[in-house]
């Protein structure tokens, strides 16, 4: 090694120490959306409960992502993956720490038996729950038998 490799050594050492010792890390912050975010949850038992999966996200706070094209997944308890629900929209909030989601653009919410569109909307995941403020329309995929009487 020749003197001059030496000194770089001696002279990047200090700074490496300082690195590699966490005294000059500085705190990120990123500005710009993350793209193609996807976000599991799972039950105690291990099981997949949700994915969100977005186009692009923003991180606003510690329990709020503002996302553009949601497609968010709700599966069924228990092994195999099988799908309960079936949520998408242009544009939504998710609140982590209250497991909901809404949007003011359009919304379309599918399960087996129901389909659900409409805007202004919320979906509260622990109350199974989907809640329509505007242009709500609903189909239902299963006889209802003495519905009018």
């Amino acid at each position: 090694m020749n003197v001059r490799h030496r000194w770089c050594l001696l002279l990047l050492s200090p700074g490496a120490l300082l690195l590699w010792a966490g005294a000059a890390s500085p705190q990120i912050e990123a500005t710009a959306p993350g793209r193609n975010l996807s976000l599991p949850t799972f039950t105690k038992e291990g099981w997949r409960a949700t994915l969100l999966h977005a186009g692009t996200a923003r991180h606003v706070s510690p329990t709020q992502i503002d996302a553009t094209d949601v497609i968010y997944t709700v599966f069924k308890a228990g092994p195999g993956g099988q799908v309960e629900t079936l949520l998408t929209s242009p544009s939504a909030t998710a609140l982590t720490d209250q497991e909901m989601l809404r949007g003011d653009q359009t919304v379309r919410l599918v399960r087996d038996n129901v389909e659900v569109t409409g805007a202004k909307w919320s979906f509260a995941r622990h109350e199974n729950r989907v809640f329509i403020g505007q242009d709500a329309r609903v189909v239902f995929h299963t006889a209802l038998h003495d519905l009018l009487k």
